[in-house]
């Protein structure tokens, strides 16, 4: 999938069901009462909701103590590297079993090379900073997977901060001492498997026999 372009299509298909999004809400609190949540946001409006998700990513640590539950979520600055146009190399995923390496090819040409190196960032201060030495591992790793890449130049760079457990699993389902709370988050590779996590956690939601207790948040407390 295009990362630029997967926003807009979640977007389009959720006005095209009736569903209102707010955006670029701050949420400040989050009151329990009679089976109902009141979610205050920081400019003072308030929402009534009888279910919520708590899918905010990176900062699902905080949001979560929102409803008094504490747990470490770690916070992984990860570096992406897109080439320039190039030929078609490749028309799947390629990956290495002994190193980190994602690899993938987009329509138009561009290599998308990633894999897990980390930069430098923090939520704290929205802060991130690339680290050379790591993009240069990255793309030699690359370049040994796929040696037609080393007829390319890197057109682009970027960082994205990344949610992880402290086991490195994700964290989906029921928020326990909480009726109709759920959370779902800390999903590597997001988006090859964020969409169909997304998928069970829904029909969990809506009463269908999903078994989800790997990821149960209750394995922290």
């Amino acid at each position: 999938v295009s990362a630029n372009q997967t926003g807009y299509a979640f977007s389009r298909a959720l006005r095209e069901n009736n569903v209102k999004i707010l955006e670029n809400y701050i949420v400040s609190e989050i009151d329990y009462i009679k089976d109902n949540y009141v979610i205050i946001f920081e400019n003072g409006e308030k929402l009534i909701a009888s279910k919520i998700i708590l899918a905010t990513g990176v900062n699902l640590e905080k949001t979560l103590k929102l409803l008094e539950i504490d747990i470490n979520i770690k916070c992984l600055p990860q570096q992406l590297i897109v080439s320039e146009r190039m030929p078609k190399i490749m028309d799947t995923v390629i990956t290495v079993a002994n190193g980190k390496l994602s690899l993938k090819q987009f329509k138009n040409g561009t290599v998308l090379i990633g894999g897990g190196w980390p930069g430098i960032g923090s939520i704290e201060d929205n802060y991130t900073e690339t680290k050379p030495e790591n993009l240069i591992g990255n793309m030699m790793l690359a370049c040994h997977a796929i040696p037609k890449l080393k007829n390319s130049r890197v057109a682009r760079v970027w960082l994205g901060l990344e949610a992880e457990t402290d086991d490195a699993l994700p964290i989906i389902g029921e928020i326990p001492h909480f009726k109709n709370a759920y959370v779902i988050g800390s999903i590597h590779s997001g988006y090859t498997s964020g969409p169909y996590m997304g998928k069970l956690l829904a029909e969990k939601i809506l009463g269908k026999d999903i078994d989800l207790s790997l990821f149960d948040i209750k394995r922290f407390l």
